[in-house]
């Protein structure tokens, strides 16, 4: 075979491989760059999977209010928060890193005043009853690998971080694997999987201890599987990891579960052919997901809801409504998903204010319009579905509308995210963060799914390669950006002078 021709038919391997092990290189510089807990939530998702690890089991939280348990159990935790200054400095955008800190000095003086490791915790947090535990489990058992190679707190903290970064290699392997299985070209693949794994958003996710990382791996997973299993045939093979995928992300994020499942259990069906297959199917993908959503339930039966409305005045339907509209296209959710970093207190600079600004107007240009194709094509294939349906080929259309659950599931959380916004007067706070594990779908949509509602070809054509370009260029400067913008919020200037007094314990030095 000459080298030509073994070069074409291994550049897609070759590319795909540089695309993950650069994201996983650039995130990689994100986990040490953004200093400890000093993203969302994140000590009380660590203390959660510590408190897993040192009870050597799953909590019971049976008739327990989120409210009457404490916030943290685990030792290590409020040491860390002490020791990095976590609470002087997240929300105080003028509050900087203490002088010293990510030094070799500093990290020497947290491993030695740590407080012990071995304890045993019988108490849970309040995330026990708030999130499914899967993702914390799993963590718990990461970290223990973790302490065969390197004792001591830092090893633990840094070694959970980079359990996000594993997560993200698998997460762009599976997602280059479900574009290319929904007929897209071996460069185009490349492509849009590069944008996922530069964009912003997801260095900085994954490169925190946060269950999302899971939710978009498992997410990720099933759109692969439930593809699979389409082009085997549904054998049972196939059928069985998904069950097994879905019941995992039926205990990592229980509404990422509902919003996978369906469309995915919608297009199966209309695959299996005889009652009997149909059975079959049905069991071995629900099958999991009853027998650990049972032990789930187990472990909070008789918690209150968290997410219940509360008893508080909400506004009419129509103006919650424009809210939402609002905050997902204009507001805190859509500034967080394209640029806002930290405790939502550090925006994305692109070089100067005048910049930043261009680059947010760039954005807008893109995005609306974008949404404005894609609701266009929605309702043009609806209605052309319905057509098909009125003639009497009701199964045809049936099969034609659930036959991407991909794009369904994204249609489907985004309704559901509406509802909990209405419903709950966004109580849960409404993030960017929140549809990080449907990047693919939302890419897809943008790139692909929206240019189709333009009438001609070349316009299609066109429309989808500038803005693929255009996404793949804010993905990789944005990211440059960002590691700035993050630099400058939390770290003081070098300065002649500081060498010294880094090298000081940081206890001494405030």
């Amino acid at each position: 075979m000459s080298a030509w021709r073994w070069l074409a038919r291994t550049w897609p391997r070759l590319g795909l491989a540089a695309v993950v092990l650069a994201a996983a290189g650039q995130t990689l510089l994100w986990v040490f760059l953004v200093p400890i807990y000093q993203a969302p939530d994140e000590a009380e998702h660590l203390d959660y999977a510590l408190a897993i690890n040192a009870h050597r089991g799953l909590f019971l939280v049976q008739n327990s209010a989120f409210r009457s348990l404490p916030g943290s159990v685990h030792p290590y935790t409020l040491y860390l928060q002490k020791r990095a200054h976590t609470v002087d400095v997240a929300f105080h955008p003028s509050v900087k890193m203490p002088a010293g800190y990510g030094t070799a000095a500093f990290y020497e003086a947290l491993d030695r005043d740590a407080p012990p490791s071995a304890c045993r915790i019988d108490t849970p947090s309040q995330l026990a009853a708030l999130y499914p535990f899967g993702y914390y489990a799993l963590l718990a058992g990461w970290i223990d690998l973790v302490r065969l190679g390197q004792e001591g707190v830092v090893a633990v903290f840094f070694g959970a971080r980079l359990f996000s970064v594993v997560l993200l290699a698998a997460s762009l392997l599976l997602s280059h694997g479900t574009v290319r299985l929904l007929g897209c070209r071996p460069g185009f693949s490349l492509l849009i999987t590069a944008c996922i794994g530069s964009f912003p958003l997801t260095s900085f996710l994954s490169s925190y201890v946060q269950p999302d990382n899971l939710a978009f791996t498992l997410v990720s997973l099933c759109f692969y599987l439930t593809l699979r299993a389409r082009r085997r045939e549904c054998s049972s093979g196939p059928l069985a990891l998904l069950g097994l995928a879905l019941g995992a992300l039926l205990v990592t994020k229980t509404h990422f579960w509902l919003c996978v499942a369906l469309p995915a259990l919608a297009m199966l069906g209309t695959e299996l052919g005889s009652l009997r297959r149909w059975l079959l199917g049905l069991l071995l993908l629900l099958l999991p997901s009853l027998a650990l959503g049972a032990a789930y339930w187990w472990t909070v039966r008789g918690t209150p809801n968290y997410f219940a409305p509360t008893a508080e005045r909400s506004p009419s339907l129509p103006l919650a409504f424009l809210h939402a509209v609002k905050d997902f296209h204009l507001g805190q959710t859509h500034k967080s998903f394209w640029g806002l970093f930290g405790w939502l207190d550090t925006p994305l600079t692109v070089r100067d204010a005048d910049t930043t600004t261009a680059v947010w107007w760039l954005i807008r240009a893109f995005a609306w319009p974008l949404a404005v194709l894609a609701l266009c094509r929605f309702g043009r294939v609806a209605y052309r579905l319905g057509r098909v349906a009125w003639k009497g080929r009701r199964w045809l259309a049936v099969r034609a509308a659930f036959s991407n659950p991909v794009v369904n599931s994204y249609f489907l959380f985004t309704a559901l995210m509406f509802a909990l916004y209405i419903r709950t007067d966004n109580r849960f706070g409404a993030q960017g963060r929140n549809w990080f594990p449907f990047l693919l779908p939302i890419f897809l949509v943008a790139l692909v799914y929206a240019p189709k509602a333009l009438p001609r070809r070349r316009g299609r054509v066109a429309l989808s390669g500038v803005a693929t370009v255009a996404l793949l260029l804010f993905s990789i400067l944005g990211n440059y950006y960002a590691r700035v913008s993050i630099a400058q919020r939390y770290y003081l200037p070098c300065a002649a002078g500081q060498t010294e007094q880094a090298a000081l314990p940081l206890t001494k030095q405030r």
